[in-house]
């Protein structure tokens, strides 16, 4: 009885003063989190060849987290350029905080009309991936009419004819 008894007072202890330094520090004692809005994109619908924004909306869900990463993962129409980071860091987001981040998006020029989606995930240190998609409409594109050639007849018009 003697053994369980100090056996619990040495847990007992170690969970407290965890518990104390943790709170002392500041650093959050629960994961928390995420809930993730695809919030819009501009402008509606997107055409081939084009670059579109959108936004996507990282909120904490009750807690306080730290070290959020988020990442965009686009695939075919849908690309990013070279200045474009995919994978973004949010160093702390306090209990019901938020955070929105942009991406400037490019539509191949050979994307078919239709809908495509685009997907979005984050997570922190201590959670997994949670993902939400964006439905984005890509339009046919403006048609382009060329002339080539223009034929009058009669050749000679008439004063007011």
């Amino acid at each position: 009885m003697k053994q369980f008894n100090a056996l619990f007072l040495t847990v007992f202890a170690v969970v407290f003063t965890g518990v104390f330094v943790g709170v002392v520090a500041g650093v959050p004692l629960l994961s928390g989190s995420l809930s993730l809005t695809a919030t819009k994109y501009s402008p509606y619908p997107v055409e081939p060849g084009a670059y579109f924004d959108a936004w996507f909306l990282v909120q904490s869900s009750g807690f306080s987290v730290s070290g959020v990463e988020c990442e965009l993962l686009p695939k075919y129409p849908f690309s990013l350029d070279a200045s474009e980071t995919a994978l973004r860091a949010i160093p702390f987001l306090d209990k019901a905080q938020s955070s929105l981040l942009k991406y400037a998006i490019r539509v191949d020029e050979l994307a078919v009309a239709g809908v495509n989606e685009l997907s979005f995930k984050c997570r922190t240190p201590s959670t997994p991936w949670v993902a939400t998609e964006l439905n984005v409409t890509v339009s046919a594109g403006a048609a382009l009419v060329g002339v080539s050639s223009v034929v009058v007849s009669p050749t000679q018009i008439p004063p007011g004819g």
